[in-house]
């Protein structure tokens, strides 16, 4: 990793090569330069903002497909 150059990198507290569970332990993610913490997927370089969580957000499907229970 160089000045000027963007990274795409996934940065984790415990080695996965050790134990595949320790792919749950991602603490930061790069993508396009900028460093996103892993647990809120904010970004906190190079500035601080918070994941706006409306995009995740949805309504119940308004489709009835006649299928019954």
């Amino acid at each position: 990793i160089e000045v000027g150059k963007l990274a795409d990198l996934v940065i984790m507290d415990k080695n996965p090569l050790e134990n595949i569970r320790n792919s749950n332990t991602i603490h930061s993610v790069m993508k396009n330069g900028r460093l996103y913490d892993g647990n809120t997927c904010d970004e906190i370089y190079p500035s601080k903002h918070q994941l706006i969580k409306d995009e995740w957000r949805y309504d119940k499907p308004v489709v009835n497909t006649s299928v019954q229970d």
